[in-house]
């Protein structure tokens, strides 16, 4: 069974900034992810919403990011065997968002 997340994370950015984190998190991630030689790690922008896939192995996590001028919103539905890991993947995708949307994180 499938297992969705829904975040939202307020910030004090200017969108622009808000964006260009996100951007280089997701650039990041693809990097680190893509070393890997079983992951596939896809992602395209759409005005203001980033839409992604990784898959590995048959399972497929998708979701996308909605930057607004006072907020970002993360959506990711986990599959199968990878929904029960749901409590730490939210936990863990908490942490890292604030963190990269910090005032003071200035990358």
């Amino acid at each position: 069974m499938n297992k969705s997340i829904t975040l939202t994370f307020p910030h004090t950015l200017p969108k622009h900034e808000a964006r260009r984190r996100v951007e280089q998190a997701f650039a990041q991630l693809g990097q680190q992810l893509t070393q890997v030689k079983l992951v596939a790690f896809e992602r395209a922008w759409a005005g203001d919403r980033v839409n992604f896939v990784a898959a590995l192995l048959g399972q497929q996590v998708r979701g996308h990011v909605d930057v607004l001028d006072q907020t970002v919103g993360l959506e990711v539905e986990l599959p199968g065997l990878l929904s029960m890991l749901a409590n730490v993947v939210q936990g863990r995708l908490q942490a890292e968002g604030r963190k990269l949307l910090a005032k003071d994180a200035g990358s």
